[in-house]
């Protein structure tokens, strides 16, 4: 009895020390998260300007997770920042801390946006260090591209796979992809795979490929390999196959240099058009030493004549000279970070961090593995996902959210996480708290992207076929599914909408209806549906590859009843509206259709406009101090003009639901704001501006909104979005009997039922 209790009470106190030593590691997170972001975007010293801050967040995790109390975490904060930060300014209270004192030229950090680590595949979001030395950022895009195309009006409705061997090559930062399009006759585009979430990471050669389906009217295929960001890739052995059905065998189709064996990558001896190249601070070479088939290989890589210039301010605000930011950063801790630092006659930052310290560092950093069963690992990620959005995230005041503890629930769950898994599920359930429609989080290792032959949807709270492709499979629209795997539906929708950032409930379960689907390739999913049967599907497409495939089936456009005409929004391009142009200035009533994405055709806008618009309505903030600080913003808009023939004077109805985001929702905007039609549906998802792009250590990368979006009359459209003028509910009933009750609540409007 004695040796059972005696037993217990061990039990009791190791839980007990346990429990203490991860509250202090935990504490331990927080305290230097909050100092790691100060320091990396706004002390704008050449140390830290040179740091790998992505490793620097995972040794820095390492170093603060063995520190046993407040004393030796003050040591390795200071042994780990001072030698990029020689300036700062660590106390146990501020009343220890000094006055920041500087009399010279100086240099600070703006932030148009984020572009410090962060991409937006173009120039809107940009970082620089104001008068100081900073890498060249002249070249103008930041991937590099190489292609070719064939002409493919011979190829309507047919199968094509492209593959092509390629290798990260090692020290890699970048990503590497192979990349396949179809470009339409009527201007628009059909099927397209960019290996987006599946980059090359492989130091060896292998060979990738991606398959899809061509639509109706091809016009010609464009493919090729893309390396995004910097490092170096190889490339070889270019192959497209051909194939009249999905059971058909492959035939190989003749691509001209596929394998670069020529003199030069852009041979033009051939019938197809030449190989070209694109990016502007990439190298494109013929290697004939890192080979897998022939005599030689395509290497792509980021310039290695890199220069340095100087930092051009981006926007009119400026700090002053001796500016700081002074913040409680830990229980007993304060620290004070200069915001500006001196520059000497050769735009360096003075004064220099103790050399010997520095290197031992970086060595440090440099050496430390990235592995995500490791704890390090995951608290480094999660360290810069947190400040990420804690000084750059523009809708903290609109969504409520609680930033600071959606961290410690991030830290928590890290402890627990084993495999890369668990870890990727920890950053998409971290990021759901912003409500933000734009927030992805994928990594290039994820290979669960395959889904069966059919499709459904999130319909009542229940999901429910909506399509069928496979006429095999013992399923028919309508069947309502009751539990996936033995778990009941309702509790597989809970799991999945964790990890889901949405501002809506229609984007919730837009993306649920992917996200409950998806699997390893040939994996096995066992259903029980409403009637009581119970049917096993296999996981056999790609979906990403094949997402034209999954996406309902929609009619481009089509008369209604006697005057009326229906436009499908998704699918016409521009030139095709303008050409049906004399049929709808004819018409009585027109119902625009806007469930899903623009096909780049918002000039319509200008047609159904009384007056010229100027109104802003897009914000990108201005940063300059940490915590988003005094922010400003630089304001924008469309200006949309009016055009003739004028639509306005027609009954007009738009259709919309929660799949409508980004690029739809600044189109809605202005049919909202100016009362330009009714809007039927379902709100949209609440999600508008440019998307930025973050990457994390291992592949992860985290795409999200950069910009401020407001409703045309100043208030809030994020996690709010357009607000239909008629509330329509799509229904199980509705679905099983085929009908669609937006567009039939638009006939009512429109008076053509």
């Amino acid at each position: 009895m004695k040796k059972a209790l005696l037993n217990l009470l061990l039990l009791a106190f190791t839980a007990s020390s346990i429990s203490q030593t991860q509250q202090q590691q935990q504490t331990n997170l927080e305290t230097f998260a909050k100092l790691y972001g100060y320091v990396k975007y706004f002390h704008p010293t050449d140390e830290a300007y040179a740091m790998d801050w992505d490793k620097f967040a995972i040794y820095g995790a390492q170093q603060v997770l063995q520190c046993k109390d407040q004393k030796a975490l003050n040591a390795t904060l200071t042994r780990l920042f001072v030698p990029i930060a020689p300036t700062i300014q660590l106390a146990s209270s501020e009343s220890l801390l000094e006055p920041v004192k500087q009399n010279c030229k100086y240099t600070y950090w703006q932030h148009l946006g984020l572009g410090l680590d962060a991409t937006s595949g173009g120039d809107l979001y940009q970082s620089t260090r104001v008068g100081a030395n900073m890498i060249s950022q002249t070249k103008g895009n930041d991937f590099a591209n190489l292609m070719t195309s064939i002409d493919a009006k011979d190829l309507a409705g047919k199968y094509v796979k492209l593959s092509a061997s390629v290798k990260a090559i090692a020290g890699n930062p970048g990503e590497g992809r192979l990349w396949l399009r179809e470009d339409t006759q009527s201007g628009g585009m059909g099927f397209f795979d960019n290996m987006s979430g599946r980059a090359v990471t492989a130091t060896q050669w292998d060979t990738y490929s991606i398959e899809g389906q061509l639509g109706e009217e091809p016009d010609r295929l464009i493919l090729g390999s893309l390396l995004i960001g910097g490092g170096s890739i190889a490339v070889d052995d270019f192959k497209l196959f051909i194939r009249d059905t999905e059971d058909a065998p492959w035939t190989a189709y003749e691509l001209h240099n596929g394998s670069f064996e020529s003199k030069t990558i852009d041979d033009t001896s051939g019938q197809n058009n030449k190989w070209s190249t694109y990016g502007n601070s990439f190298n494109f070479d013929l290697s004939t030493t890192d080979l897998t088939d022939g005599k030689q290989a395509v290497v792509i890589s980021g310039s290695s004549d890199q220069t340095m210039v100087k930092g051009r301010s981006i926007f009119s605000a400026s700090l002053k000279r001796a500016e700081s930011y002074t913040a409680q950063i830990g229980k007993d801790i304060v620290v004070r970070v200069p915001l500006t630092v001196c520059l000497d006659k050769d735009r360096n930052t003075t004064p220099a961090g103790n050399t010997e310290a520095l290197a031992t560092l970086n060595a440090a950093v440099k050496a430390i593995p990235v592995d995500a069963t490791k704890l390090e690992t995951r608290m480094g990620n999660v360290v810069n996902t947190y400040n990420i959005f804690q000084h750059f995230f523009p809708y903290f005041d609109q969504t409520g959210v609680d930033w600071n503890a959606a961290f410690s629930a991030a830290v928590r769950k890290s402890f627990s996480d084993k495999t890369e898994k668990d870890h990727l599920q920890t950053i998409k359930e971290f990021t759901a708290f912003l409500k933000d429609g734009h927030v992805r989080v994928f990594s290039s290792k994820d290979s669960a992207s395959y889904a069966p032959e059919f499709a459904w949807e999130v319909v009542e709270g229940q999901l429910v076929v909506t399509q069928v492709f496979d006429t095999n499979l013992p399923l028919q629209v309508g069947d309502v599914v009751t539990a996936v795997d033995g778990v009941k539906t309702s509790e597989l929708l809970a799991t999945v909408y964790k990890g889901i950032s949405a501002g809506t409930k229609g984007w919730r379960d837009y993306r649920a209806k992917s996200e409950t689907m998806l699997g390893e390739q040939d994996s096995n999913m066992a259903l029980e549906l409403q009637d009581g049967r119970s049917i096993t599907v296999s996981r056999s497409v790609d979906m990403f590859r094949n997402w034209d495939r999954y996406k309902p089936k929609k009619v481009a456009h089509k008369k209604l009843g006697k005057d009326s005409y229906y436009v499908n929004l998704d699918v016409m391009p521009m030139d095709s509206i303008n050409a049906l142009m004399p049929e709808l200035e004819k018409a009585s009533g027109l119902v625009f259709d806007l469930r899903g994405y623009p096909k780049g055709n918002h000039d319509l806008i200008s047609h159904l406009l009384s007056e010229k618009d100027s109104n802003q309505w897009m914000f990108i903030p201005e940063y300059m101090y940490p915590d988003q600080k005094d922010r400003e913003f630089r304001a924008s808009g469309w200006n949309m003009p009016t055009k003739k023939p004028y639509l306005g004077d027609k009954k007009v109805v738009f259709l919309i639901d929660g799949s409508a985001i980004s690029y739809a929702e600044s189109y809605m905007g202005f049919i909202k704001a100016y009362k330009l039609a009714t809007i039927v549906g379902q709100p949209t998802a609440g999600a508008n501006g440019n998307v930025n792009r973050s990457r994390l250590p291992g592949g992860i990368t985290i795409t999200w909104t950069g910009m401020r979006v407001l409703k045309h009359n100043g208030d809030q459209h994020h996690a709010v979005g357009v607000q239909p003028d008629v509330f329509v509910t799509k229904t199980v009933k509705g679905v099983q009997e085929g009908r669609d009750e937006f567009l039939e609540k638009a006939l009512e409007i429109i008076a053509e039922k």
